[in-house]
């Protein structure tokens, strides 16, 4: 929750991190990527980068699904 009592609608690369249980340097060179969606605010040594949690929930969907269906491929393949 925000001091305003609402959720957030973006949460900082630091967060996405620990969310995630991966480093902040690996959630960043992911940003960099374009692997997981992000927004780039501001500019020079003042430029963030903000997860908006929507089309992170989304993300985090869609790799999941990917996931099952990759190990789906697997299982098919090794029965063959």
């Amino acid at each position: 929750m925000t001091e305003n009592g609402n959720p957030p609608i973006c949460l900082r690369l630091s967060q996405v991190a620990k969310v995630l249980g991966l480093s902040p340097r690996t959630v960043w060179a992911m940003a960099k990527s374009g692997r997981i969606p992000c927004l780039r605010v501001g500019d020079g040594k003042k430029k963030v980068l903000l997860f908006p949690l929507d089309l992170l929930k989304e993300w985090i969907r869609a790799e999941a699904l990917q996931c099952t269906a990759d190990q789906a491929a697997q299982e098919n393949e090794g029965r063959e």
